[in-house]
């Protein structure tokens, strides 16, 4: 079949049809009070066509209707649909996830013809103050936000246009075929075409008309287009604001007024020029207040046509004095060295899909500015653009992507197929322009990015040169590029720790470093964000990198039992899918904030504290703000013995310069510390005043200094403790002392059974456990570490007793020790340990566990593990947790920045981070003491001579194993407790390196101990 028989979607040279030039996003309202409201239905040019559209959809587009879209059509019998929205939400179709596939077999430019296709249509009347006539030179257009995929559209039956592009902006005049009374509007959105192969993102694959439509009236003279930029002087004081004015339809005899207004609505400047085809003004700007993500300053720039003394119409766009450059090999935001501390962002919803309401936004960008994230990288196309809106307002740092990744090429072994062939360069270039064009006059836009894992080639070179041929005020940025000479920053995704120290230790390369993706938030994770933001910190041309990703992408759906879950890849019966690989983000698809998160905003956050002289009460606070000093916030400290408060205050107003440091004293009570105890300063920093963001009192950093003084164990005296009684039979060793009985099966080789005060508190006693239900970063069914685990039959180990004996009987104590092996079936014992009990009258046992890791198989040695360490479970009741360790949310050996030590507690349910596909969490670290109680007060007691790993869950590491989805989880009434010696790091191995080595837990013969004492009241 040749082009020209070809359908639009199937030929690529048909980039559109009547779809008009791309310009900046402009709403034209009838007074310059009209523009500055920024209230789109106060506009009396704006009618919004979103809302209860009619709804066919075909299996395939060959079946649509014929004649749909001629206005005597009858689509009475028709469904209704929301647009905007996805068909998928509806019931339409099948919910597909992939990361990196082509959902159809890999041909370009072909699709199948048997694409499915959804038919709309809606009916709506002009106002009468629209009305267009031969007469005149007003002009209705007609605007589509985003449509995935290609579409065709007909008003009252004429073929008005086609498109693709899906998140990008597409306008028709539809002037021409415009009647008075009622108009039909009909589009056919097909869910493949040719574009679909520069739209293989790693996402759901939704479908539909998922953006708002809507209709713009525009005068006779018209603003066509608007282009702004601001420039420095040397100082970075004074600016120059650059406009260009593009002004379409009739111009003799009237004029353009420019008017710029501060913050406050003050009068900056305003003048008129005569209209024209193009006015281009410059006007230099005396010290404006600057705009950077600390500091959003926005001015109004309000643009009135006019005639005869009256508006035509009037627009308004949101200056941002500011200036991007790059010098030295650093990211400069006027002037001033920036890093970017970012996220990755999809428009995503778990109801919704690609629909994203305002509100589910503004959560986003608050959450995000909440735990200090200055930057966001449009992933993997332009967002929606009130969200460009927001961060100008609110203040974050934009890599503004653009809507094309052709991934799916390097699954079938050619990823530059298409990115190196100049049959497509129109097509990037296409999408190239419109993005630019739509965004250019956001100042929160500091990059602009040429899209997403699709190879690298000649057509992204064309895409950077038009790109420069059109602003040169802001960096070019591709990963695929690497090192190429066609963009102005080096990027990579997921480089290790050392690759980035190597970078930053270049000498002589003029180029900054990106990591636009890194530290994979998949499940449990990520770790080492501190090691990589010590290198961020350290080297100039490290700029800083966007953690992937910012929410988890499932889809909220409610079970047989009411039960609310959230599904993933595979789930809806697609196929093929990626499974849970889009469940990676920092929050929950509601946006519950994941410990990963609570963990990056601390590592992240814009104070820091140093020991100075911490013990004589000085200390060092760093400003890590870019741009602004640490006047905004108010510190508070305060001085814990041994976890609790005893003292607090406030620090002096904060005088620190960005990226300055300055002395502080802290006031307490130099008399108060002294050896016996733990002693901690710690600080808090609030801010002062409210803000879009947070009200005041936000807590913004926070951080925690150990003072030098020793903290000494004392064990009571043996000869004081009561005396015991020891009963050792057959198959049984009991030992009763002051309140309770500890009973030893010789058999089993475990405590089976702890009672005190006739209260039991056992269902299984200590044994030896390296395994942890796999998290996401293990890479179930990858290379990871699972694989390896599973290999080993870490999953399938069982103890096995070789022998159990009372060794040593006296008036105060007994010791009981046992001889085991943990082996899994066909495998050689990958552990021996030996248990030994000592049990004191006083109610105290304290476990020593003497481990020596062996071979599985006579050729292959152990793998790291999991953890090392003791399982146990309690009674039913005990569930009240107390500890003092790091807290109150979980931490890993890699992942504990955000979580001080203190004295916690909380119910045993509150510490299990229920993530969408089941897995190790709720671990704490350092912990010094546990209580585990029920509601009588009665619990026990355990501590460590070094500080302990702990959780405590009412599920066991099996079910966590075994269940995909949290409506799986089989809940238990005893209370799963770890108490381990060593636990691994999570590291970011689902999409990005392993956990590091030294967060590793490599077997070696070990020692360690741990004592378990039954109490009641006061531990």
């Amino acid at each position: 079949m040749s082009n020209t028989t070809l359908p639009d979607w199937q030929n690529m040279n048909i980039i559109h049809r009547g779809r008009l030039a791309s310009h900046c996003t402009l709403l034209p309202y009838g007074s310059a009070a009209g523009a500055l409201s920024g209230q789109r239905g106060g506009s009396e040019f704006f009618r919004l066509l979103s809302g209860e559209w009619r709804f066919r959809y075909c299996e395939t587009e060959a079946l649509a209707p014929g004649g749909f879209e001629r206005p005597d059509y009858d689509a009475d019998a028709w469904d209704n649909i929301t647009v905007p929205g996805c068909w998928q939400f509806f019931g339409y179709g099948v919910k597909n996830y992939l990361n990196t596939r082509y959902a159809f077999p890999v041909d370009p430019p072909t699709v199948p013809y048997e694409t499915p296709a959804g038919c709309y249509l809606t009916e709506f009347t002009l106002p009468e103050q629209w009305e267009v006539t031969p007469r005149n030179d007003k002009k209705i257009n007609l605007f589509f936000d985003g449509v995935c995929g290609a579409f065709h559209l007909w008003v009252n039956g004429h073929a008005a246009g086609f498109s693709q592009g899906s998140h990008l902006p597409s306008e028709f005049d539809v002037t021409p075929y415009l009647v008075s009374g009622k108009n039909r509007l009909a589009v056919k959105v097909y869910q493949w075409s040719y574009a679909s192969y520069l739209e293989a993102q790693d996402m759901w694959r939704f479908n539909g008309i998922f953006r708002d439509v809507y209709l713009v009236a525009r005068g006779e003279t018209r603003v066509a287009d608007l282009h702004t930029n601001t420039v420095f002087d040397g100082a970075y004081r004074n600016a120059v604001l650059n406009i260009k004015l593009r002004i379409d339809g009739k111009t003799d005899g009237r004029r353009a007024a420019v008017s710029l207004l501060d913050e406050n609505g003050g009068t900056v400047f305003r003048e008129e020029y005569p209209c024209a085809a193009e006015v281009n003004i410059s006007r230099e700007i005396s010290s404006p207040l600057q705009w950077s993500a600390e500091t959003p300053h926005l001015y109004s720039l309000v643009t009135e046509l006019l005639a005869d003394g009256g508006v035509i119409e009037a627009v308004k766009t949101n200056i941002g004095f500011r200036q991007v450059e790059i010098k030295n090999a650093m990211l400069l935001v006027n002037g001033k060295q920036v890093k970017l501390k970012g996220v990755n962002r999809h428009d995503t919803h778990p109801d919704l899909g690609y629909a994203v309401t305002l509100d589910a936004m503004i959560k986003d960008i608050t959450l995000m500015k909440q735990h200090n994230i200055n930057t966001v990288r449009t992933s993997h196309y332009p967002n929606d653009p009130r969200w460009l809106d927001l961060c100008d307002a609110y203040g974050l740092y934009v890599i503004d992507e653009t809507d094309i990744e052709t991934h799916g090429f390097n699954d079938v072994g050619y990823f530059g197929k298409i990115s190196d062939d100049p049959a497509w360069e129109a097509l990037y270039v296409d999408r190239a322009e419109r993005m630019v064009e739509r965004d250019k006059n956001h100042p929160s836009i500091i990059m602009w990015s040429l899209g997403n894992e699709s190879g690298n080639g000649c057509n992204h070179r064309a895409m950077a040169a038009w790109i420069r041929s059109r602003d040169t005020s802001r960096p070019i940025h591709y990963e695929g590029a690497e090192e190429a000479d066609y963009v102005d920053v080096f990027s990579r995704m997921y480089a290790d720790v050392e690759f980035c120290r190597k970078v930053g230790e270049r000498e002589n390369d003029p180029r900054p470093f990106f990591q636009c993706e890194y530290a994979h938030a998949m499940g449990n994770g990520p770790g080492s964000l501190q090691d990589y933001q010590d290198l961020y910190d350290k080297y100039d041309r490290l700029i800083g990198g966007c953690v992937w990703e910012w929410a988890d992408h499932a889809m909220r759906v409610t079970d047989e039992n009411g039960t609310e879950y959230f599904k993933y890849g595979g789930d809806f019966g697609d196929w093929p899918h990626d499974g849970c690989f889009c469940v990676d983000g920092l929050c929950t698809p509601d946006r519950t904030p994941h410990t990963g998160l609570i963990n990056y905003k601390k590592v992240i956050q814009p104070v820091r504290v140093y020991d100075s002289d911490c013990i004589n009460g000085i200390v060092e606070i760093a400003n890590k703000y870019d741009i602004t000093d640490l006047a905004r916030l108010q510190g508070y400290w305060s001085l814990l013995r041994d976890g609790e408060t005893i003292q607090s205050g406030l620090l002096a107003d904060l005088e620190v310069p960005p990226h300055g440091r300055v002395k502080a004293r802290v006031p307490f009570d130099k008399t108060l510390p002294r050896e016996g105890a733990e002693y901690l300063l710690n600080f808090s920093f609030r801010l002062k005043n409210d803000t879009l963001w947070a009200k005041s009192g936000h807590e913004v950093a926070y951080e925690q200094i150990a003072l030098p003084t020793a903290a000494k164990k004392t064990a009571a005296p043996i000869a004081a403790m009561p005396p015991v009684s020891v009963l050792d039979r057959e198959h049984k060793i009991a030992v009763e002392g002051d309140g309770f009985r500890a009973v030893f099966c010789k058999i089993a080789g475990t405590l089976e059974s702890l009672a005190f005060h006739g209260a039991e508190l056992l269902s299984k006693g200590p044994a030896l456990n390296v395994w942890w239900a796999p998290t996401d970063n293990d890479q179930p069914g990858g290379d990871g570490f699972e694989k390896s685990w599973r290999e080993a039959g870490l999953d399938r180990l069982r103890q096995y007793t070789r022998g159990t004996s009372l060794t040593e009987t006296a008036r105060n104590y007994a010791v009981v020790t046992v001889d085991a092996v943990l082996a899994a079936p066909s495998f050689l014992p990958a552990f021996r340990v030996k248990y030994t009990y000592t049990v004191y009258g006083s109610g105290d046992i304290v476990l020593k566990t003497d481990v020596t890791p062996g071979n599985v198989r006579y050729d292959r040695p152990l793998p790291n593990l999991p953890k090392l360490g003791l399982r146990m479970i309690l009674k039913k009741g005990f569930d009240h947790m107390r500890w003092y360790g790091r807290g109150p949310h979980e931490s890993y050996s890699d992942r504990n920045e955000s979580a001080l030590l203190g004295v916690y507690g909380g119910t045993v349910d509150a510490q299990f981070e229920n993530h969408i596909r089941p897995q190790e969490n709720g671990n704490k670290t350092d912990v010094r003491w546990l209580a585990e109680t029920n509601l009588r007060g009665i619990g026990v007691f355990a501590d460590g001579l070094s500080p302990l790993n702990v959780s405590a869950r009412h599920y066991t590491d099996e079910n966590l194993t075994a269940a995909a989805h949290t409506n799986e989880l089989e809940r238990i009434d005893e209370v799963v407790l770890n108490l381990d010696h060593l636990v691994s790091g999570v590291g970011s191995g689902s999409c990005g390196p392993k956990t590091l080595e030294q967060y590793r837990v490599n077997p070696a013969d070990t020692c360690f101990t741990v004592r378990l004492r039954p109490f009641s009241g006061d531990a």
